[in-house]
């Protein structure tokens, strides 16, 4: 426990114990019960555990779990200017916080025991991690002894312990324990000394990379483009990986191995490795299904991520509405949204016969709405197809139409006979109005006496206002 205090009994020198030591073993616990467990008061809790005491040899009771402070700087936490300053600790050792695992050596276990000389000054320790190459990244905390319990020489044997994490893979560190309050001019001579090198980042990986398990990864698509988040090994404290692997496949008939036709190789940066996750875009895949997996360096033969599977599609519009006008026809579809990054889209027109127009049509983002027009098409049907601008899109939408010429219903048309004139006659023919998708700008009317259309007279009448 970070900040705890630590009584290790003492193992005789020799085979045979004297009645001396066990005399002066019974006195150190008789002493500690009252200084140190007898602490009791609303803010600090009791140290009842120092009763848990044990005979055995060199085995480590937790004393005042709880009655130690932990402060996370080291700011002007001196106790002030004093004329009497306690001695450097001893006995100081470094070890990683659990041997089993080695990917936590960016945290240390910091142990030492206070002197004799001096002890009942004492107000706690500063440890200050530096490194050694720069002198910059520097770690400092504090534990300090709180108000009413003061230490004797028979506290000696007390083990203090503390952990500090947040140390760079790979780097030298200067581990620093001073006493408080701090001896003056700058605080030399009471305090002890001991380097560590932090876990080397090339030795972690070959230790611990096999054995870490990344989750699937969560995907979600834009047209061509594949998003992807996936774990770092931040989770697991091995921060130092930066290397990973993307593997895009498609199903096969094994869930578990996908048949991987493209490997990407992704490193992150420094601020990226920090993070519980990173984020890859992977751009231009064909639509279909798909599959995703990751895993650390393949060199190091690791675990892939379980196949998380993805369907790809293309953009197609919405709101497709044709708009026939005669023999002229009006498209609207809406454009493609922002994220899609589409310049234009295809347009194309086609008849029983093949495809009669093929436009590209540029598109805005800034309009919601594109307009494409056909011009004078010939009686038929006709079917429009919109789709992304590739080759192979998919899906395409589409929609057919009919062209066909207005005319007149014939119970509707009304032929009067007002005038005859030596060898002709003056005809007067009305007809109903054509419908408002059928806007012409003028009428042909036939006449004669054959039933032959091409032998009849032609005349173009204009369209009345109104």
């Amino acid at each position: 426990v970070a900040g705890t205090m630590w009584l290790e009994s003492v193992q005789a020198s020799s085979s045979q114990t004297t009645a001396e030591e066990i005399m002066s073993f019974l006195f150190l616990i008789l002493f500690l019960l009252p200084s140190v467990c007898g602490l009791e008061n609303p803010a600090t809790p009791s140290c009842n555990t120092c009763a848990q005491s044990s005979r055995d040899p060199g085995n480590v009771i937790n004393c005042i779990q709880g009655c130690a402070t932990i402060t996370r700087g080291c700011l002007g936490s001196s106790f002030g200017d004093q004329n009497v300053t306690p001695p450097s600790p001893r006995k100081l050792q470094i070890t990683s916080p659990n041997i089993n695992r080695p990917q936590t050596e960016e945290a240390i276990r910091i142990t030492w025991q206070p002197k004799a000389t001096g002890i009942e000054l004492l107000r706690g320790f500063e440890i200050t991690l530096l490194v050694q190459s720069m002198r910059q990244h520097r770690l400092c905390q504090q534990v300090i002894i709180p108000e009413g319990v003061r230490l004797q020489p028979a506290d000696k044997e007390m083990v203090f312990q503390h952990v500090m994490s947040g140390l760079r893979p790979g780097v030298d560190y200067f581990v620093i324990v001073q006493s408080l309050p701090k001896s003056r001019g700058g605080g030399e001579g009471n305090y002890l000394q001991g380097t560590y090198k932090a876990g080397d980042c090339e030795s972690l990986k070959k230790k611990e990379a096999k054995n870490w398990r990344p989750t699937p990864a969560k995907l979600t698509t834009v047209g061509r483009q594949i998003f992807i988040q996936a774990d770092t090994t931040r989770r697991e404290l091995l921060s130092c990986m930066s290397k990973y692997v993307i593997y895009l496949g498609r199903p096969s008939g094994n869930p578990k191995f996908p048949d991987a036709y493209s490997v990407i190789y992704v490193s992150l940066t420094p601020e990226e490795m920090k993070m519980t996750h990173f984020n890859y875009i992977i751009a231009d895949v064909s639509p279909g299904n798909h599959t995703i997996q990751y895993a650390l360096d393949s060199r190091l033969d690791v675990y892939r991520s379980w196949p998380a599977q993805v369907t790809v599609n293309d953009w197609v519009p919405n709101n497709l509405t044709i708009q026939t006008n005669g023999r002229n026809v009006t498209v609207h579809f809406d454009t493609p949204p922002r994220e899609y990054n589409l310049s234009k889209c295809y347009v194309s027109l086609l008849h029983h016969e093949g495809t009669l127009k093929f436009i590209p049509k540029d598109v805005d983002s800034r309009q919601t709405v594109a307009t494409v027009h056909f011009w004078d098409l010939q009686p038929g049907t006709y079917r429009v197809n919109v789709s992304a601008p590739f080759k192979n899109p998919s899906p395409i939408e589409q929609q057919e139409f009919s062209i066909a010429d207005w005319t007149p219903d014939q119970n509707d048309t009304k032929l009067y006979s007002l005038e005859k004139r030596h060898n002709c006659t003056r005809l007067t023919v009305t007809f109903p109005r054509p419908p408002p998708h059928h806007d012409y700008p003028s009428f042909y009317v036939y006449f004669g006496t054959e039933a032959d259309k091409s032998k009849l007279r032609q005349i173009e009448i204009s369209r009345p206002p109104g």
